[in-house]
């Protein structure tokens, strides 16, 4: 399986190819905010990472951003999802593997604030609950192996 890095600031690019990528992504984005697609504006902005993995067809099939703070040590998985479709088949453990591995260098620990249900998945990936954030989410965290 293979992951790119995917940069939602180049929204300039016209290609049909680029348009549907970047529709797939904020499509992807929705489902992990629980909602149906982000509106691109959202993410004009140039912060974070993605990475992102294509299915067979070439379409994107998941995807995971985060963000890395150096000056603190610390990181956030911001967002991790995979199409309906392309699911259990390791997709979102390769996003996470590749997310954590990409931190190591720059953090010490990683945070992610979860919906109760993405507990688990988590804590496979060796997180583990630090409180309740909301009544529907919890507060994770990892320390990453150096």
């Amino acid at each position: 399986m293979l992951v790119e890095n995917f940069c939602l600031t180049e929204m300039d690019q016209e290609s049909a190819a680029r348009r549907a990528d970047v529709a797939q992504v904020l499509r992807l984005c929705g489902i992990a905010a629980g909602s149906e697609a982000l509106a691109p504006e959202r993410f004009y902005m140039d912060y974070g990472e993605y990475r992102v993995v294509r299915g067979p067809d070439s379409e994107i099939a998941g995807m995971v951003h985060y963000d890395v703070f150096s000056e603190r040590r610390c990181a956030k998985i911001e967002d991790i999802a995979v199409d309906e479709d392309a699911r259990y088949r390791g997709i979102a453990r390769t996003l996470m593997t590749t997310a954590l591995e990409g931190m190591t260098s720059q953090a010490d620990i990683v945070l992610a604030s979860v919906w109760h249900d993405a507990a688990p998945f988590y804590q496979k990936m060796g997180f583990t609950v630090e409180r309740e954030a909301t009544e529907r989410s919890v507060l994770m965290a990892k320390v990453l192996d150096k």
